[in-house]
C-alpha cells in the first residue's frame, strides 16, 4: 500500500477514536521517516508539553514538560514550517541544548494549527544519523500529518463539546429547567415555560393550544412528533428527538424535544418534556462535516495532482533522457544537433512546467508579486510572435495578427508576466488547433492617465461546450478525462492566467462553441513608462565583465556544478568548486579571502548556503566577497533570508547568461 493511501486510510477510518487515529498518524511517521520517536506537542506560552509520545523503551512520559528553548521544536515554530535535519552533530545544531541533553542527530517536524493558531508540533527524532538527507515529500508528509493532527484535534474538541452540551441538555430535560412544556390529556391543556416561548417567538402572555404547537412545524416533522406522542401514550416509553421549526418571527430553528409519560392506573395522564434550541450546534455539526469533507477532497485532489504531475514530468524528462544517451558514440554532426535540438526542447518544456507549478504555488499562497519596469509593447509581442510563427508553421496551422500599437510607446509594467498571458492563451490556442489559424489581435489605446492594453486569441479548435467553460479556470481542470489523455498538460495555465489577470487589476473572459473554436479576450491598465535601451537575453555578453575575477561555485549538485562551468566559461570566467557549505568557508579561510565572488547554493547538506554565508561573514581576518544567492526558491521571502544571511544578491535556478552577465558586470 502506497504511503498516501495508507495515510488516507488512516485519517479516513471512522471507527477509530481520537487518541487511536493519533497513534496510528504518529506510527505511521515513524514508519515513513525510519525514525525512533514520535511527539505530539502542546505549546503554552515558553512550556513544551508532551500530549501523545511513542518510545522504543516508553522512557518518555505524557505530561513531562520542557523548556521550549531547549528543543528543536523551537526552530520549527520560528520557520511556521516543516523542519528536518539528519545528522545534527555535524551541523550547528551541534551546540542547541536538545543535542547536548539527548544527543538526538535526526529530526524532522512541523507545526500543528487548531483553529489557526499554533497548537504545538509533531516531530519525528532519532539518537541514529539518518542515512540520507530528507526529502521534499517527506517534509510534505510531515506538513500533512500536523495539518491532519490539527484537524483531529479541533474535531474532537468540537465533539467533546456537543457531547457535553448533549449531557446538559439531558439533565435540563429530566428538571424542566430550560423549556420545560407539558401536556395534559385529561383536560386537553398544554403549558409552555417562558423560555418555551421564547424559541417559539412568542409573547409571554401566549396561550397555546396542542394544534398551535404544532402549527410550527412543516408537515413531516408534525408528523414525526405526533408519532412520537402517540407511541409515548400508547406504550408508556420516554422519547426524544431533533426537529426543525418556523417561529414566530419566521426564523428557522432546530430544536431537540424530549418527552416522558406520566401514568395512573395504567392510564397515560400528561407528558412532560423539555425543549432546547440547538441551531447553533447542528449549525457546528453540519460545519464539521463539511470540513472534513474539504479537507478529504484537499487530500484526494493532492493525490491527483501529484500523480498527474509526475506523468507530465517524465515525458519531458525520458525525452531528454533518450536524446542524451543516443549521443553517446554519435559522430554525425547533423544527428547531433537534431538530437541536441530535441533535448532542449524537453528541456524547454520541463522548465515550463516547473515554473506552472511554482507560479501557481505562489498565487495560491498570495505570494506572487509584480515586477514592474519600462517596457516597450511592441517589441515584446514581435518576440511572442517570433516564439509562435515557427510552432504554428510545423503544424500547418497560419498565425495572424493584428496590432495597434505604436512603436514607440513605453509602459511600466511586468512584462514577463503580460508575456506568461499571451504565451499561455497561444499555447493553449495551438494545442487544442489542429488545422485552420490562429489570431492574436492586440490594441494600446492612450487613456486619460494610463494605457489600456486588450488582446483577443482567435482559434479555430476544437471549442468548448458550457460545462467546461463554467469550470475553465479552475486549477487542473481540463474539460474531461479525454481531453488529459489526448492533449496532456497538468490544467494549471489558463488558472495562472486568470489569477495574474486579476492580480494586475484586469479582466479576462472566453466565448466557444464545439467545433468552431475558442475565443480569449483579457484587458489591463498600464501605467506610462520611460525608453530604455533593449538587451540581449540567454546569450553571452561579456562586456562590462573582468576577466580576471576569482570566482568560487558553491553547489552540492554536480550537474549544476557542470552547467556553471559552462555558462562561465562562455563568459571568458573560470572558477573554482565547492560541493558544500563547510568546504566553501574552509576554502575562503585557507585563500584568507582571496574570492571576488561567491555562487552560494541555499540548500545543501553538512552546512546550507544561509549558514555558509553566515560563517563567511564573520571571518575577520579576509577580505570578503560578493556573496550571489543561486537556489530554486524565488519568493520574497526567500530573498529576504538570503539578505537576512549576508548574501548581496540572488539569483534564481534555471541560470541563464543574461543573469550572469548582469551580476557579474562592473565587479
Amino acid at each position: 500500500m502506497s504511503s498516501l493511501a495508507r495515510l488516507h486510510q488512516i485519517t479516513s477510518d471512522q471507527h477509530l477514536s481520537f487518541h487511536e487515529k493519533v497513534h496510528r498518524l504518529m506510527r505511521f511517521g515513524l514508519d515513513e521517516f525510519a525514525l525512533d520517536i514520535a511527539i505530539v506537542s502542546r505549546i503554552d506560552g515558553k512550556d513544551y508539553i508532551v500530549e501523545h509520545v511513542i518510545t522504543p523503551d516508553d522512557s518518555l512520559a505524557v505530561g513531562t514538560h520542557f523548556n521550549l528553548g531547549e528543543t528543536y521544536c523551537t526552530h520549527t515554530l520560528h520557520a511556521k514550517s516543516a523542519l528536518a535535519f539528519e545528522h545534527a552533530g555535524n551541523s550547528d545544531i551541534a551546540t542547541h541544548p536538545c543535542y547536548i541533553n539527548f544527543q538526538l542527530e535526526s529530526y524532522i517536524g512541523a507545526p500543528i494549527e487548531v483553529a489557526g493558531r499554533v497548537y504545538g508540533t509533531i516531530n519525528f527524532s532519532s539518537p541514529n544519523i539518518h542515512h540520507q538527507a530528507f526529502t521534499r515529500e517527506q517534509l510534505d508528509y510531515v506538513t500533512l500529518l500536523g495539518q491532519w493532527i490539527g484537524i483531529e484535534i479541533s474535531r474532537y474538541r468540537d465533539f467533546h463539546s456537543l457531547h457535553l452540551q448533549h449531557q446538559s441538555l439531558k439533565a435540563m430535560s429530566e428538571l424542566a429547567k430550560i423549556g420545560a412544556w407539558e401536556v395534559d390529556l385529561q383536560r386537553d391543556k398544554l403549558y409552555w415555560s417562558k423560555q418555551t416561548k421564547v424559541i417559539h417567538g412568542v409573547a409571554d402572555d401566549f396561550q397555546p393550544s396542542l394544534s398551535d404547537a404544532l402549527s410550527f412545524y412543516d408537515s413531516l416533522e408534525r408528523e414525526k412528533i405526533e408519532g412520537f406522542i402517540n407511541r409515548a401514550i400508547a406504550e408508556h416509553q420516554p422519547w426524544s428527538c431533533e426537529v426543525a421549526l418556523t417561529a414566530r418571527d419566521g426564523q428557522q430553528k432546530w430544536v431537540a424535544i424530549k418527552g416522558k409519560p406520566e401514568c395512573e392506573q395504567g392510564q397515560c395522564v400528561r407528558i412532560n418534556g423539555a425543549i432546547q434550541d440547538i441551531t447553533d450546534i447542528v449549525n457546528t455539526r453540519q460545519a464539521l462535516a463539511q470540513q472534513r469533507e474539504q479537507a478529504e477532497h484537499l487530500l484526494n485532489t493532492r493525490s491527483a495532482f501529484l500523480a498527474k504531475i509526475s506523468h507530465e514530468l517524465r515525458t519531458p524528462i525520458n525525452g531528454i533522457n533518450g536524446m542524451l544517451l543516443a549521443l553517446q558514440g554519435e559522430e554525425d554532426l547533423d544527428v547531433i544537433s537534431q538530437r541536441v535540438e530535441l533535448a532542449l526542447s524537453g528541456s524547454e518544456t520541463l522548465v515550463r512546467l516547473v515554473n506552472d507549478v511554482l507560479d501557481y504555488s505562489k498565487i495560491d499562497a498570495g505570494q506572487m508579486q509584480l515586477d514592474e519596469q519600462d517596457l516597450n509593447v511592441s517589441l515584446m509581442l514581435n518576440d511572442v510572435i517570433s516564439i509562435y510563427q515557427p510552432l504554428c508553421a510545423q503544424k500547418g496551422i497560419v498565425l495572424k495578427h493584428y496590432f495597434e500599437v505604436d512603436n514607440n510607446v513605453w509602459v511600466k509594467a511586468d512584462g514577463t508576466r503580460i508575456k506568461q498571458i499571451l504565451v499561455n492563451l497561444l499555447s493553449n490556442a495551438l494545442k487544442f488547433t489542429a488545422k485552420g489559424c490562429i489570431t492574436l489581435n492586440v490594441v494600446l489605446r492612450k487613456a486619460e492617465r494610463c494605457y489600456e492594453l486588450q488582446a483577443r486569441v482567435i482559434d479555430t479548435g476544437v471549442g468548448m461546450d458550457k460545462q467546461v467553460l463554467d469550470a475553465l479556470f479552475t486549477p487542473f481542470t481540463q474539460g474531461g478525462s479525454h481531453i488529459a489523455r489526448e492533449y496532456g498538460g497538468t490544467g494549471l495555465g489558463l488558472s495562472i492566467v486568470y489569477e495574474l489577470c486579476k492580480l494586475m487589476g484586469g479582466r479576462v473572459g472566453v466565448s466557444s462553441k464545439v467545433g468552431q473554436g475558442s475565443v480569449f479576450t483579457f484587458s489591463v491598465n498600464l501605467a506610462p513608462g520611460q525608453p530604455i535601451k533593449a538587451q540581449l537575453k540567454n546569450v553571452p555578453n561579456t562586456q562590462g565583465i573582468n576577466k580576471n575575477l576569482r570566482i568560487l561555485v558553491v553547489d552540492d549538485n554536480h550537474m549544476n556544478r557542470v552547467v556553471m562551468k559552462a555558462l562561465l566559461e562562455k563568459l571568458g570566467l573560470e572558477a573554482e568548486y565547492a560541493e558544500h557549505g563547510q568546504q566553501a568557508v574552509e576554502v575562503l579561510r585557507d585563500s584568507r579571502g582571496n574570492f571576488d565572488i561567491v555562487f552560494m547554493d541555499c540548500v545543501m547538506p553538512i552546512l546550507d548556503g544561509f549558514g555558509a554565508t553566515e560563517k563567511i561573514r564573520s571571518l575577520k581576518s579576509i577580505r570578503q566577497p560578493h556573496i550571489i544567492a543561486l537556489t530554486a526558491n524565488t519568493s520574497e521571502l526567500d530573498k529576504k533570508r538570503c539578505l537576512e544571511a549576508g548574501m548581496n544578491s540572488f539569483i534564481a535556478k534555471p541560470v541563464g547568461f543574461s543573469q550572469l552577465s548582469e551580476v557579474l558586470r562592473g565587479r
